[in-house]
């Protein structure tokens, strides 16, 4: 399982690639199968393997890794107060300062987004052959 190294706090949120020890990236649905988002199943047997992938916490968390808060604190922060401010009866409901606040955080995903995609490993695209019959 993925999630059992944190005790259960953490779960996954994308799985971008499983590698062997040679560095050559294993094939979904060939090489393993992904049962759930924290569960893998292995077809092959005897190698030492590396799993990229991103977690997050789960709801019941109670804590944060410091590097998930050192890096997006803020954001998470304008998360939170975009929901703050929409709750209707409330006396700081503030529907424009919420939708500001969901920009800064819609930018500080795509800002997350774009420094893992430029940063991570560069990933072989693997079709493999299907084997149909027409007649």
């Amino acid at each position: 399982e993925l999630n059992l190294p944190s005790g259960g706090r953490y779960t996954t949120a994308e799985l971008m690639a499983v590698v062997d020890d040679k560095g050559s990236a294993l094939i979904k649905g060939i090489d393993y199968l992904q049962t759930s988002r924290d569960e893998l199943r292995f077809l092959r047997e005897g190698e030492d393997l590396f799993i990229h992938c991103a977690i997050e916490p789960q709801r019941d968390s109670q804590t944060l890794p410091k590097v998930l808060w050192d890096e997006y604190g803020q954001a998470i922060c304008y998360g939170a107060a975009h929901c703050l401010m929409l709750q209707p009866d409330s006396d700081w409901h503030n529907p424009s300062l919420g939708r500001e606040y969901r920009t800064w955080f819609v930018e500080a995903i795509r800002c997350a987004k774009r420094f893992g995609l430029e940063t991570g490993q560069q990933q072989a695209f693997t079709n493999p052959v299907r084997q149909r019959e027409f007649f």
